[in-house]
């Protein structure tokens, strides 16, 4: 007989699941259990439709990395328990959704998939992650909520496909912004990447800066060097605000402009 019971389930009742009544289930992703513990430690986890199934002799059908996730975080977490539930090839059959879905189905703002790029790699920088599946979506939800009218300020919510709406060049502008950089600079800046249009000498830092993105097509680039460009764009862009000629683009070791959270 089926049953669905709202439980609070505790680190040793996870344990318990998972050693005893969890014969037959996939390799735990690492990545994801810390996901959800992050959230449940942050007290961000929510309880949803989607239950912790066990079958009808008790073996685990689905969930073992939300209960892995408990013991991690060792802290309770609310869930929905199905029990006696049928043996199915359909468990996590369905698309797995995206960051960008996720946001999507609660945000109250229509945020953009370049936006949601950029707060991943503000969240990694953060958090000095390398692997997208460390991320929680609702950190990244939280990060562009709280810096969403820097994007507006800069305006960043109509850039066009290119080297100017890359996550590593809109993350170095905003970050730029929030330190205090005047908004016709960066608009100028984003102008030079964008068009490669020089009106004078001056221009020209942010001219051979562009011409080393495209030459190296750095835009499509991994997320280590993503934090990179994202380094050299800040290096370039405090060359351009303070006058300052570069004959070779450096990434420094640090970030000129804090990435805040």
């Amino acid at each position: 007989m089926r049953k669905y019971t709202e439980m609070l389930v505790t680190p040793d009742m996870a344990k318990n699941w998972l050693e005893n009544h969890n014969p037959k289930n996939r390799k735990i992703s690492i990545d994801r259990v810390h996901t959800y513990a992050s959230d449940i430690t942050n007290g961000n986890w929510d309880i949803t439709g989607d239950g912790i199934c066990f079958d009808e002799q008790g073996n685990l059908l689905n969930g073992q990395h939300r209960l892995a996730a408990v013991v991690c975080a060792n802290k309770p977490a609310l869930f929905l328990i199905c029990t006696g539930m049928p043996r199915s090839i359909n468990y996590d059959s369905g698309r797995k959704r995206t960051i960008k879905d996720n946001i999507k189905m609660f945000a109250d703002a229509d945020y953009s998939q370049k936006l949601i790029g950029t707060a991943s790699l503000a969240m990694h920088i953060i958090d000095d992650k390398t692997s997208g599946a460390n991320i929680s979506y609702i950190d990244n939800y939280k990060w562009l909520v709280k810096h969403y009218d820097s994007f507006v300020a800069c305006n960043l919510l109509t850039t066009k496909a290119g080297i100017e709406s890359a996550a590593p060049i809109m993350l170095a502008m905003v970050s730029a912004y929030e330190a205090g950089v005047d908004v016709a600079t960066i608009n100028r800046w984003r102008k030079l990447v964008l068009t490669g249009e020089s009106d004078g000498v001056s221009d020209h830092v942010v001219i051979r800066f562009r011409n080393w993105m495209i030459k190296n097509k750095k835009v499509g680039a991994n997320k280590v060097m993503k934090k990179s460009i994202c380094k050299a764009a800040q290096y370039n862009i405090q060359n351009f605000a303070n006058g300052e000629d570069a004959k070779r683009i450096i990434t420094p070791d640090n970030f000129v402009y804090a990435i805040s959270k």
